[in-house]
């Protein structure tokens, strides 16, 4: 289940879903050993839609036109569908076979 700004999606290719660690100042001590200041993790979603109409690219394409936009998707660390904001680094779309 894949829902982006209250919009259910058509089924993705299996996506991935990626965790970062946002650090602040992070370093090294003088034994050598790591100083971290985590202050946060983030999430990101790759998907890929193939052999979508015209209609399903549009309504996947305007889900995620605003700057945020809420996303329910199942997240692996929480072990089920979960609510997260997210935002779109960038857009690809191809017409026809390759």
């Amino acid at each position: 289940m894949l829902e982006i700004n209250g919009v259910v999606m058509p089924a993705p290719l299996p996506y991935t879903v990626n965790m970062q660690d946002l650090d602040g100042s992070s370093g090294r001590a003088a034994d050598g050993g790591m100083i971290r200041d985590r202050i946060g993790t983030k999430r990101s979603i790759n998907l890929e839609w193939v052999h979508v109409t015209d209609g399903e690219a549009a309504l996947i394409l305007s889900a995620v036109s605003p700057i945020f936009f809420p996303t329910i998707y199942n997240d692996p660390l929480e072990g089920d569908n979960t609510l997260k904001t997210f935002y779109v680094g960038h857009r690809l779309y191809c017409k026809g076979l390759f």
